[in-house]
């Protein structure tokens, strides 16, 4: 791969850097003709950085132009048959949007999308008496009444079928506990869990409350998981999984074209034979 773009800026903007430092010190010691030349020499330099500047942009455009036409056709059948579940556990609705296209254009079934509600962020008293309200409300379901057994309750609810258990479902819904838009259409149940994840404030306390358990009730389900961070997010929190010990593969960028084909091609290598359903795995371990 040749050097990327922002390698050839920082090279130019050095040698301009060193030549405005050179102009200067020189400035001091040479005659008013040595100093003008220096600055015509400066100018022409600084009219060939511009003009390489804006090649270099053109040409990362019809990069990312060319690309964004084919991502389509890269990933079209290569998740044939496989289901699929995603989270959207984050600040960035708008990227689990794109991940359900893409898995849909690669041919995943999309069984079901939970969107973890308000009050899992709350702390742990706070979400206490906020399952008791809740189950005072009901006698036919139980709701688990710690954090943990509650993602497993989670969890356990996003794998089973459209049709059961409705009425925790609608509990959990009631509660702004979890949303569940579940696919009746799609009969296998989820092989792959898709987490969309990315912070919009430093202070959120949301990855303690909600991310890590979560994650953690997901690697004990036996699901394989990939975490998707869009490319913009104001805080990532990809090193915090890790500190904590939550070691799963992870995508960035998923909201640009490079990044969905990555999503793809990952979820396809994580996947076994047996889970894709006696498929031949084609794709090389050198993706888009």
């Amino acid at each position: 791969m040749g050097l990327g773009f922002k390698y050839h800026i920082a090279t130019l903007v050095a040698i301009f850097f060193a030549l405005t430092v050179g102009l200067v010190v020189g400035s001091l010691f040479v005659s008013p003709q040595v100093a003008d030349s220096q600055k015509k020499i400066l100018a022409t330099l600084r009219d060939k950085m511009d003009k390489d500047v804006t090649d270099l942009r053109t040409q990362n455009k019809r990069y990312q132009d060319f690309f964004g036409q084919s991502a389509p056709r890269i990933v079209r059948s290569e998740l044939n048959g496989i289901s699929v579940a995603v989270v959207q556990m984050g600040d960035y609705p708008n990227a689990a949007g794109d991940v359900q296209e893409t898995l849909r254009l690669a041919g995943a079934q999309v069984r079901c999308v939970v969107t973890c509600g308000k009050a899992l962020a709350q702390n742990d008293d706070e979400l206490k008496s906020a399952l008791n309200t809740l189950q005072q409300t009901t006698s036919s379901v139980t709701l688990a009444q710690d954090r943990t057994r509650l993602f497993n309750q989670i969890t356990a609810l996003m794998i089973t079928a459209a049709g059961r258990k409705e009425e925790l479902a609608n509990l959990f819904e009631r509660g702004e506990i979890a949303t569940f838009e579940r696919n009746a259409e799609v009969k296998q149940a989820p092989q792959c869990v898709v987490v969309v994840v990315g912070t919009q404030q430093a202070d959120s306390e949301r990855v303690t409350f909600v991310d890590i358990p979560f994650l953690t009730a997901l690697q004990g389900s036996g699901l394989k998981v990939l975490i998707c961070e869009p490319d913009k997010v104001a805080v990532s929190d990809l090193f915090t999984y890790r500190s904590n010990r939550v070691i799963l593969p992870s995508i960035d960028k998923v909201d640009t074209d490079i990044g969905r084909c990555q999503m793809v091609f990952h979820l396809k290598d994580l996947l076994t034979p047996s889970d894709t359903q006696g498929e031949t795995t084609t794709s090389s371990s050198n993706h888009p």
